[in-house]
């Protein structure tokens, strides 16, 4: 069933004068729908308003943070009409630092909100139109574990000053979190123990520090160096062990891997003999999937441009005769590559921006039969759909709560060729 959204005003003479709102400047609004980035909308003084911590239909006081361009930024100061889905947060720091931002939102509602952001941004950016949005829309977004996201991240930075800080919302101020909810329960212990054996270091300095738990524990480092725990990360998949450093890309999620290679098995027919690309593969997880499922008949290529990754691939697969490793931008990538060559299909990873329009141009351009995209951004998911769609049809949509008390989340695309559809 879609979800419905606020209607979009198109009429100018029916917006109300704008009166200039000021910096701290505080004022009584009614929360509104949500938005893509956390924030919920708000209307005041012909002005509107991106809010954090409230929720829809709320009646706050806010204060005024920011201003970029036409829009201002605010954060709720206090509650006056408070929604029967706000809870207490379970941590202290909740609301100040800049890691949960929806801690005070009762976890099933955080889901169904997301879920309305994925749906509002397949509808402003995917060119899709909203029966084709109804009939892709997944019914939920799908919870990974059983603690609704308490103990759910497997990697985390922490400043310290003499106590464990992470930094603000978007700034620099350190907020105290001896206890976050949120990292698992080996991370906590290395922690404690890591802070047993620091300095007290000198007033306004800190220092950053990595935590990465891996099947052999927990790695620490601090500026480049290791401190305590393995000194590579380890990960086991597919048969496939990945060796990475502390400061290399990996899903914070460690149930999220697992969860989307079985979406992948339900719905993605890879076959013995393909060839198929890995593009953004970091270590090579997903290389090391479509390998085990293209046998040995068939090729992967694993393209990255982080060299430790591709590195760490390289290891990894050195045993491996189908597949190639290629440290190398995508694009570049994908520019020396003839248009006649045979490819069954892509899988694409790609950081926060998306693919973007020149990649996707050239995925067009080579024509796979098969596409399966993993985005951790809706919007930049749904802009690549449209510059895809003149080609390929979306066929199969999931979305998943990795990043528990936050808004952020993960989304599976599964496309397909529109000629082998026909």
């Amino acid at each position: 069933m879609i979800l419905k959204m606020s209607p979009v005003v198109n009429d100018k003479d029916t917006r109300p004068p704008i009166t200039p709102l000021a910096i701290d400047q505080e004022i009584e609004v009614v929360i509104g729908p949500i938005a893509h980035g956390g924030h919920f909308i708000a209307h005041a003084l012909g002005n509107t308003i991106f809010v954090r911590g409230g929720i829809t239909g709320e009646r706050v006081i806010i204060r005024i943070s920011a201003k970029r361009k036409r829009i201002y930024n605010a954060v709720v100061t206090t509650v006056l009409d408070a929604s029967p889905d706000r809870v207490s947060p379970i941590c202290s720091s909740s609301g100040k630092c800049g890691g949960c931002d929806f801690q005070y939102i009762a976890p099933d509602v955080q889901r169904q909100l997301k879920l309305q952001v994925l749906q509002e941004s397949l509808v402003r950016f995917s060119g899709l139109d909203q029966e084709q949005i109804q009939a892709i829309l997944p019914t939920e977004i799908v919870l990974l574990g059983a603690n609704a996201g308490e103990a759910s991240r497997s990697r985390a930075r922490f400043m310290w000053d003499g106590q464990w800080n992470m930094r603000g919302y978007m700034n620099a101020e350190l907020i105290p979190t001896p206890h976050c909810t949120v990292i698992s329960e080996p991370m906590r212990s290395t922690m404690a123990e890591v802070a047993k054996a620091l300095p007290v270091v000198e007033s306004g300095t800190a220092v950053e520090y990595s935590f990465v738990e891996g099947d052999s524990g927990v790695s620490v480092e601090a500026m480049g160096r290791p401190v305590m725990g393995p000194p590579k990360v380890v990960h086991s998949y597919n048969g496939f062990t990945y060796r990475t450093p502390v400061s290399s890309f990996w899903q914070s999620n460690p149930e999220l891997i697992g969860s989307v290679m079985g979406f992948l098995d339900s719905h993605l027919a890879v076959e013995s003999g393909q060839r198929w690309w890995d593009l953004y593969s970091g270590a090579g997880v997903f290389a090391g999937y479509l390998c085990q499922r293209v046998g040995i008949t068939g090729s992967v290529f694993s393209v990255e441009g982080d060299r430790q990754g591709s590195q760490s691939a390289k290891r990894a697969f050195h045993d491996c005769q189908n597949i190639s490793v290629v440290n190398a931008d995508v694009q570049d990538f994908l520019n020396t590559i003839e248009n006649t060559q045979w490819i069954d299909g892509v899988l694409l990873d790609p950081p926060r921006v998306g693919a973007g329009q020149l990649v996707c141009e050239r995925i067009v351009e080579l024509s796979p039969g098969l596409i399966a995209y993993l985005a951790c951004d809706p919007v930049a998911l749904s802009r690549d759909i449209e510059l895809l769609s003149s080609h390929y049809r979306l066929t199969k949509l999931a979305a998943y709560d990795a990043f528990p008390m936050t808004h952020h989340f993960e989304t599976v695309a599964l496309l397909e060729r529109r000629s082998n559809l026909s």
